[in-house]
């Protein structure tokens, strides 16, 4: 008896369940997103189900367009960023999708749904609509639960003393633990707090990179909707002073102009309390 597919079924349920791997994705990783970005991507991924309905693809080729699949998934949901932040976010939608396909898998092994057809590495259900809410709602908390219990809290509302010297020079930013900045300079790979001119012109001198008193880098850095690159120094040495003690970190410090901060002094990675 042939499986009869219905494609607002198929559409539906593959739109839903990539939003909240999307969705899951962006939780593990504390990443800034935006809604309508997300819907984006997962209707890009409820297209690409539609391939359930070709031909059986040759397992390898399958791999690859499933690969270049969550590729564009990612990036139309957080954009562009430096390739390891980009890397690692793909990674983790990888593991989002496994660990909910692990879970579906068991859901349907208990209940055993009728209806189901897989081709092409796309999978079909033939669910109610309550089924579907339910599991998959279910998939994101078990999911969540996990993530909570074997990571380590990430500050999202931290506020740290940060003292910059530079030889002779000596500036101190209350700077504020941002989850969403990853940034790093390239070369180096050193992690990069953000700060205002105002806040560190004792130590550069000037407004102009090049008429800056230390070596000037450039720092690329993608926001949605924006990218651009930011001049930094490599300070000679780095103190952050926070709730749990005092660490000497190597960082760059990257240079925004007045006011762009919003009034906070600097923007400081996450990496540099670990």
């Amino acid at each position: 008896m042939k499986q009869v597919v219905y494609v607002d079924v198929l559409l539906a349920v593959n739109l839903f369940v990539n939003y909240f791997l999307l969705l899951g994705t962006a939780r593990f990783l504390s990443l800034a997103f935006f809604r309508r970005r997300l819907l984006l991507a997962s209707g890009l991924g409820a297209v690409y189900s539609l391939t359930i309905f070709l031909p059986e693809i040759n397992w390898i080729f399958s791999l690859l367009i499933k690969f270049l699949m969550a590729v564009s998934m990612v990036w139309l949901a957080f954009g562009r960023s430096n390739m390891r932040v980009f890397g690692k976010t793909v990674a983790c939608f990888f593991v989002v999708s496994f660990g909910f396909a692990g879970i579906m898998f068991a859901l349907s092994q208990i209940f055993s749904p009728p209806g189901l057809l897989m081709n092409n590495g796309v999978v079909y259900f033939d669910l109610s609509p309550l089924l579907l809410v339910g599991s998959t709602l279910l998939c994101y908390g078990v999911l969540r639960l996990l993530h909570r219990f074997s990571s380590r809290p990430v500050p999202q509302e931290l506020y740290c003393t940060v003292d910059i010297d530079c030889g002779e020079e000596h500036v101190t930013l209350r700077a504020k633990v941002d989850t969403g900045n990853s940034l790093t300079e390239p070369f180096s790979h050193l992690p990069v707090i953000v700060a205002e001119y105002n806040k560190v012109e004792a130590l550069v001198g000037g407004r102009e990179p090049e008429s800056w008193r230390l070596p000037c880098r450039v720092v690329p850095f993608y926001a949605v909707g924006s990218e651009g690159v930011l001049p930094a120094f490599h300070p000679q040495k780095i103190t952050v002073h926070h709730n749990h003690g005092i660490l000497k970190k190597d960082a760059y410090v990257a240079v925004c102009p007045d006011g762009t901060l919003g009034g906070i002094d600097g923007l400081m990675n996450p990496e540099l309390l670990s």
